[in-house]
This record gives C-alpha cells, structure tokens and sequence, in this order.
C-alpha cells in the first residue's frame, strides 16, 4: 500500500475542498450537442463533479469543476489557467482524470504560443509540471488510445498514433515514481475494454461483455455515457483509496445510484 499523502491543514479531511481540472471529459460534453456546445442540456448532464457529488456520501466541501470543453482550442495556456484557478481554492484532492488528453492528442499549432516549436515530450513534460503545484492527493487519467473515435470526434490530424500513445504513458509513468502525491487512474483500460466491449468490472458490479460499450460508451467511443461517467468516477475513488485510505462508508458504490433521475 502507498503512504499516505498528509493534507494542507490538520481540520481537512480529503473531501473538505475536492476540484476536478481537465477537458471536455471532465466538464461535461455529449456528442449530439458537439456544434452547440454553450447550450447543452445533454452535455450538463455528463459533468463529473455531478457524479463525484452523488458519490462522496461522507460531509464534504463545494466540489469545483475547471474542466473545460474547449481545451483543444489552446491547450496548455487553458490548462495551466485551469490548474491556477484550481489551486486559488486550496483543494484537499484534485481529479485530473483527462487533463492529459491534449498534451498528447491535437494539432500541434493549437498547443498554445511557441508550444508547436516543443517536442512531444518536452510538450507532455510542460503539462505534467503544472501538476506539481498540488500539495494534495491528485488521481491522474492516464493516455487512452482513441483511433477508433478518428472521423467520429476526432480528426486524423490529432489522433497520435499508438506509438506516441504508449511513449506517453511511460513518460507519465516514469514522472509518477517522483510524484508520491499523484495516483494514476487507467481510464486507458477502461476505454479499452468498453471500445472492445469487454466484460468491465466497477466497484464489485460486472457489465457482462457484449453489454459494456453500449453501457458506457457514447457512439463517438470517447465520451462517456451517464453510467460511464459513473464508473469513472468510482473508478477514480478505487485508485484514489490505494493512497489514501478512507472508510468504505464514505462512498456510495453503487453505481445506478450516482445516475441524475429520470424525468
């Protein structure tokens, strides 16, 4: 088991100020609504802390969202921004689930001012560091292979390829050997399985194979649905539990229970 990452202040626990950084996983996106994506009821409902909110059943603090759904726009200048304004609250656990993706993935002139001059590694390198200004448990999404989303969602020009994809993720996990505070969540394997419609397995709950992609998978295979966007975030509370150990009771893991209700 890992050591426990110690906390800002003694009266916090881990859910006293919880924050989400990342992308359009993270703030909320649905596929239909892709070219309105400021009047998106579909979208508002896909919002992670939303999820994260149903789950934490223990007293908690206000859980901020800086996702952003327009990170492919400028990456890093947006995602930096993020990290600053996630940092102002003083969080006592950061979910970074895919802050990652567009350091990885996009058209490397949307990177940001003088970004396209980096290597791919320096330009990884660059994200990653933003991230060492946490003082607290961050749980970080790992690089998933998306070329099954190319001409759904994603154009050719920021798929990576499988290759860069994996250099990738062995970068992050070399960075993790000097980060103690960071836990890494493999939404890589999550999306695997689901594109591949694997049996997946989610806080003790099997979604058969034949049955996952479907359940928790929008028909762009990269964004989730509502029970996906569930099972990430239980998903994230397992990892996060290896570091930091809390009561099981403090967590809902059920999760059909997570879901918004039905109208």
């Amino acid at each position: 088991m890992m050591k426990a990452v110690p906390l800002l202040h003694a009266k916090d626990n881990l859910w006293t100020r919880p924050v989400l950084v990342g992308a359009s996983l993270s703030a909320c996106f649905h596929h239909s609504e892709f070219s309105n994506l400021f009047k998106a009821p579909k979208s508002e409902a896909l919002s992670l802390d939303r999820y994260l909110g149903r789950a934490i059943v223990a007293p908690h603090g206000e859980i901020k969202n800086f996702g952003t759904k327009l990170v492919f726009l400028s990456g890093d200048p947006t995602l930096k921004k993020n990290v600053e304004r996630a940092i102002e609250k003083k969080p006592t656990v950061v979910f970074a689930i895919d802050y990652l993706f567009w350091y990885v993935y996009g058209d490397p002139k949307k990177r940001g001012k003088g970004m396209d001059e980096l290597s791919d590694e320096e330009f990884l390198a660059r994200g990653l560091s933003h991230l060492e200004a946490f003082k607290c448990p961050v749980i970080l999404g790992d690089i998933p292979d998306g070329e099954k989303s190319v001409g759904l969602i994603l154009s050719e020009k920021e798929y990576p390829g499988a290759e860069a994809i994996q250099k990738a993720n062995l970068q992050i996990d070399e960075w993790l050997k000097r980060q103690p505070q960071v836990v890494r969540l493999p939404l890589a394997a999550f999306l695997s399985q689901a594109v591949e419609n694997q049996e997946i397995t989610i806080a003790g709950e099997v979604t058969p194979a034949g049955k996952s992609q479907g359940r928790f998978l929008q028909q762009d295979l990269l964004h989730p649905t509502q029970d996906g966007a569930a099972a990430i975030i239980l998903k994230s509370l397992e990892e996060l539990r290896k570091m930091n150990p809390f009561p099981n009771e403090e967590i809902n893991w059920k999760l059909g229970e997570l879901l918004p209700p039905k109208k």
